[in-house]
């Protein structure tokens, strides 16, 4: 999480690498730990900490729910909570059971500039009217879609987005009984206080 556990969108590039590379100092000298994994402070990044990250070789998680794939940007990968609410036993199982949304892989810049953001999904292979007709995405305030035929959608929510913080979760059946396909984006509004 960094050394001090800042919001690393407030530093410059230099302080954000000495939070990462101080922290991983620390856990070598006490733990013995190399591993290079971080998990960004608030789920916050943008596409340039990513780089930096990815340009010391890390892995890194934000705090958008969903389930890693092939396709899932290795520093940015998505986690589900597993904490208060989000720790009961029927929350776990729909998260044990979710499957990585297909999805034609694309880095996306999680802070906005337009609000309330559009998120546009392309899918490898179109999807059925079914799949189509139970494609669902979630925002405080509900979601508009639009379809570019059955390959494309793009997502903004109804509403202006209020908090620092905000995810477009999307969710669609897989055919498998009780197994959802499950995608998340976090956007952030690093202007808002917290």
């Amino acid at each position: 999480h960094s050394l001090s556990h800042p919001h690393l969108l407030d530093l410059d590039s230099g302080q954000v690498l000495d939070e990462i590379k101080n922290a991983q100092k620390r856990l070598r000298k006490h733990l013995k730990v190399t591993a290079k994994i971080l998990a960004y402070p608030y789920g916050e990044a943008n596409l340039a900490i990513m780089q930096s990250v990815k340009n010391l070789d890390y892995t890194a998680f934000g705090q958008h729910s969903g389930v890693v794939s092939a396709s899932s940007n290795w520093q940015n990968l998505p986690r589900f909570p597993m904490a208060a609410n989000y720790a009961k036993m029927p929350k776990f199982r729909e998260k044990v059971n979710a499957l990585p949304m297909p999805l034609v892989a694309r880095k996306i810049n999680p802070i906005f500039t337009q609000n309330p953001p559009t998120l546009k999904l392309e899918f490898p292979q179109a999807l059925s009217k079914q799949q189509k007709s139970q494609f669902m995405c979630f925002v405080k305030g509900g979601v508009n879609m639009v379809w570019s035929g059955n390959k494309s959608v793009k997502i903004t929510a109804k509403k202006r987005l209020k908090k620092r913080r905000s995810k477009y979760n999307c969710t669609f059946p897989s055919g498998q009984k009780g197994r959802f396909y499950w995608h998340s984006v976090q956007w952030i509004n690093p202007k808002i206080a917290e």
